[in-house]
């Protein structure tokens, strides 16, 4: 077993006692003193803070002195560490299977096999090009998919990912118009604006009216939905699209 993996296991069993797990919810919901957690537990103030102790010496929560009290908090960057590693053993459980369950280990072979015959009637179609079509293809198939599993655990869909990534832009103007989003991004201008009334209602992106043509909205990025999309892309970069990523290495 890997050094990683052994890190996670004091985690796992901290968070396996059923009142700790009911402290981090309470904590979830918003920072708390001893008193207040105390009250919204079966036990006593000095059990809270026993388990509190406990959380604190690995990384779970964080306090700090308010008057006469220490009020604890969530650490987030824990659990974002915790739920990637998890995650990643998810994700390799669920390829394996995918594996076993399908066809995907004899594709390319089938591949091969019908470009021969396609040389043999139709002498004018270069196979290879044809070929390279077809594998082309099949990576962007897995691509979408890999993209899809990616955004769903944010909350979001690979068209909403695509879209806040199109405005997370690093220079002037912050700001992009329906329109514009939907010509960059592909996506048709009725979808784009679906897409977009979600992202507004989840508070990502803000809508003001362009003060030279009332007609226009101008969309930009709130600074939780840019935390957001830089989490996606980080979890992409270093997970998910990882083999797309060192294809130049």
């Amino acid at each position: 077993m890997s050094t990683k993996y052994h890190k996670i296991s004091p985690l796992l069993g901290v968070l396996a006692d059923p009142l700790r797990q009911h402290i981090i919810s309470l904590l979830a919901e918003g920072a708390r003193s001893v008193s207040m957690l105390a009250a919204a537990t079966p036990v006593s103030a000095s059990a809270v803070s026993q388990h509190l102790r406990l959380l604190k010496e690995h990384g779970l929560i964080t306090d700090c002195k308010a008057g006469r009290q220490r009020i604890y908090s969530l650490c987030p960057q824990a659990f974002d560490a915790l739920a990637l590693r998890l995650l990643a053993v998810r994700d390799r459980a669920l390829a394996a299977e995918a594996l076993a369950s399908s066809n995907d280990t004899t594709e390319f072979d089938q591949i091969d096999y019908s470009l021969e015959q396609w040389a043999e009637r139709w002498v004018e179609v270069d196979p290879l090009t044809i070929g390279i079509i077809v594998r082309m293809r099949l990576v962007a198939r897995d691509l979408e998919r890999l993209s899809r599993r990616s955004a769903a655990r944010f909350g979001l869909n690979s068209a909403q990912v695509l879209l806040l990534a199109t405005l997370d832009r690093p220079e002037a103007p912050s700001e992009c118009s329906l329109t514009e989003l939907a010509r960059i991004c592909h996506i048709s201008l009725p979808a784009t604006a679906r897409h977009i009334e979600q992202c507004k209602q989840d508070g990502l992106i803000l809508c003001r009216q362009d003060e030279y043509d009332g007609r226009i909205q101008l969309i930009r990025l709130t600074t939780q939905g840019r935390d957001l999309i830089h989490q996606v892309l980080r979890q992409q970069r270093l997970q998910d699209h990882t083999p797309v990523y060192t294809l130049r290495q």
